[in-house]
């Protein structure tokens, strides 16, 4: 379940990112339409009548209203670009805090299961190894009672040789004690 909200998250902010990143260019567009106009109209002459349009007339408007109404559309243009910016910036941290999470979880799953895997090797190993253990012992009851005896001093734990899989159990205990 964490990980679906990870996904989306990174999926939302990457959605998000671009949304605003072509609204960015967008704005970015509009201003530069706005600067070229601006310089056009410093270029012309202070005696040329200037028109603005509305719907679909043209209203005369005074050169210092004109400058003035341009500028401040070009100053909130700047002002959301730079607004759009800090926007995508966060959404860029949010994505690739995102994908660092993910990255995260991957790493971590990768890592449980090779630790699963060697946890599952050595457990088939011991298992392998105690029953050969106790096949040797089944093989060769009388020559382990020797061993064990001679390990203990001449003293076992069994009184004779062992005859069945409980008293081999508990010789492979013996024998384990003393494995070097």
């Amino acid at each position: 379940q964490i990980l679906v909200q990870i996904q989306q998250t990174a999926v939302q902010s990457q959605r998000a990112l671009q949304i605003t990143q072509q609204q960015t260019s967008a704005k970015d567009r509009e201003r530069r339409i706005l600067q070229l106009t601006i310089d056009e109209i410093n270029g012309i002459d202070e005696n040329v009548n200037l028109y603005k349009g509305v719907g679909k007339m043209f209203m005369f408007v005074p050169r210092k209203t004109m400058e003035s109404e341009l500028k401040a559309q070009e100053k909130e243009l700047a002002d959301d670009i730079a607004n759009l910016n800090k926007k995508s910036k966060y959404l860029e941290k949010q994505l690739n805090d995102a994908q660092s999470q993910l990255r995260d979880i991957v790493r971590l799953f990768a890592l449980l299961e090779e630790t699963l895997m060697y946890s599952t090797l050595l457990s088939s190993i011991m298992h392998l190894i105690n029953n050969e253990i106790l096949l040797v012992l089944e093989l060769t009851a009388d020559s382990c009672y020797s061993y064990c005896s001679a390990l203990s001093g001449g003293t076992c734990c069994a009184v004779e040789a062992p005859k069945n899989n409980h008293q081999i159990s508990l010789m492979s205990n013996v024998l384990g004690s003393y494995r070097v």
